[in-house]
């Protein structure tokens, strides 16, 4: 199917828009037409039919009899306006006629003097006045002879049927200035509708045609595109929304890069390793062993982690994969982890969960959030800087005011946790959509802290894969252990961010508080 541009589209729509608005005018313009001269005929013959009563009082009043000449005089300047007029003396017998009979078609004729009952009716009078035929309608609605009045007394009967407006000149003089003022009249609004029309839609065709093709070009992997200003809202949103969607295409395919090229550089380092060492055992340069032996696992151990985190960060950031939650009391998990930490570490751990006045359930996979738990420990662990504990410190209940908004923007509602299938209602949850304002919700917080600063300019990226916001590839770890914590929080319907205070990087989470089962 060819493709139409917008421009044309616009026309088309506004063309028949302003076609089918002429045609409804041109309806209601007859039809006040109609309606218009129907009264105006009206009108017309009472006035009309009063002047020619006026003249036979006169003629009555001269004393002259009423002849066929003498009212012939006295009537010839109503003829022009006249279809036909009849005159009857006061014994109603018919004393004069004047009918345009070229009006009438011949069929016409004979039903019209079998109405008068007059079969020698005079044909001549106003023979020579040639028109095209008229209504036979309008002959043979004959009105009701009217009496003429002089001194209480009637002199005579008049009846008068004028010719339609249509057929007058004074109709046809109007028409003939009416007709070329209307189609100026729709010649200019057509003209002048059609600059308008083209200054509006050209700006808006060049608007869009810089969107089509910017998103095009987009669509062809640049990702240098401008998009221009737009004063049209719904536009402006598209321009501000593609601009945005490039910005993250770009961060995405960095961050895709980026990722590659560490995953090559973890990979391989192990594996080089393991070649090397393995080349020379199998050479006889060096021995098999138990300290070489245990350097091997150790590289086998390394490589097994990254592959297991990748493993598992895909998994969770699979759209498909559900998870089963229930009531979990993070609390009792939280003490159980620490217990381990602690003994496995040399730095201090300290649990604060005091503040857990009414339960600390949270919907769950007990599974996950051991391992949320550990790599969140382990994190605060490897980085913890200078002196000072680490520290697991839970708080609850807590409201929705207690939080900063966008903190809870991406907590989802009751039975809409993403990708997962529980039956189980949180404390205080209402069945209608997060908002800050009517939220009745309960939260518990979690905070893992630990002594250290993270640079400003890392804070941003520190849940993203394999980033370790070091230049150098020295550390050891799979990087993935910040991102593992996020992407299962994300399933447990909580909201996670890291921030620095004072002399410490504190990890905070948020969970909806469930109800225990």
């Amino acid at each position: 199917m060819r493709e139409k541009r917008l421009i044309y589209r616009i026309f088309l729509a506004l063309g028949l828009s302003f076609a089918i608005l002429s045609a409804l005018l041109s309806v209601v313009l007859v039809f006040s037409l109609n309606a218009s001269t129907g009264a105006l005929e009206r009108e017309r013959e009472k006035q009309i039919e009063k002047s020619v009563a006026e003249a036979v009082k006169e003629l009555a009043s001269s004393g002259e009899p009423f002849t066929r000449q003498s009212l012939n005089i006295t009537l010839r300047g109503f003829r022009d306006s006249l279809l036909f007029l009849f005159v009857f003396d006061n014994r109603r017998d018919l004393i004069y006629s004047f009918i345009k009979w070229d009006f009438l078609p011949p069929e016409a004729r004979t039903l019209l003097r079998g109405r008068i009952g007059d079969p020698n009716f005079p044909q001549g009078m106003g023979g020579m006045m040639k028109s095209p035929p008229i209504n036979m309608d309008d002959f043979l609605d004959i009105p009701k002879p009217v009496p003429v009045m002089k001194s209480g007394t009637v002199v005579a009967y008049i009846s008068v049927k004028t010719l339609p407006v249509s057929d007058s000149r004074e109709w046809a003089a109007f028409l003939s200035r009416l007709v070329p003022i209307l189609i100026a009249g729709v010649f200019l609004s057509l003209l002048v509708a059609g600059i308008v029309l083209f200054f509006v839609t050209s700006d808006i065709a060049r608007v869009t045609e810089l969107l089509a093709d910017g998103l095009d070009r987009i669509g062809r992997g640049q990702r240098n595109v401008s998009f221009p200003f737009v004063g049209i809202s719904e536009l402006a949103i598209i321009s501000r929304s593609a601009s945005k969607l490039q910005e993250q295409l770009l961060q995405e395919e960095r961050l895709r890069i980026q990722w590659a090229q560490d995953i090559a550089h973890d990979l391989r380092t192990p594996i080089t390793a393991l070649r090397s060492q393995l080349e020379l055992l199998e050479e006889g340069i060096v021995s098999a062993e138990p300290a070489r032996i245990e350097k091997l696992l150790a590289e086998l151990g390394r490589l097994e982690e990254l592959v297991s985190a990748l493993s598992i960060l895909t998994r969770l950031e699979s759209p498909e994969t559900l998870i089963t939650t229930e009531p979990v009391d993070i609390k009792r998990i939280l003490e159980q982890t620490a217990i381990r930490f602690a003994e496995a570490k040399d730095r201090p751990l300290k649990i604060e969960t005091e503040q857990c006045a009414e339960g600390s359930f949270v919907l769950a996979d007990p599974s996950l959030l051991i391992r949320l738990l550990e790599n969140l420990l382990d994190n605060a662990y490897k980085h913890a800087k200078g002196d000072g504990p680490v520290i697991a410190s839970l708080k609850s209940p807590l409201s929705g005011k207690d939080f900063p908004p966008e903190l809870l923007r991406n907590i989802k509602t009751e039975r809409s946790l993403r990708n997962a299938q529980t039956a189980f209602p949180y404390a205080g949850q209402k069945k209608e959509p997060h908002n800050e304002q009517n939220d009745t919700r309960k939260y518990i917080l979690l905070v893992i802290s630990n002594p250290g600063k993270i640079e400003k300019s890392d804070l941003p990226y520190i849940f993203e894969r394999l980033y370790r916001g070091e230049k150098s590839r020295g550390s050891r770890g799979s990087g993935l252990g910040l991102s593992i914590a996020k992407a299962i929080t994300e399933k447990f319907s909580g909201t996670i961010r890291a921030e620095n205070s004072q002399d410490r990087v504190n990890i905070s989470l948020v969970f909806p508080l469930a109800e225990k089962e």
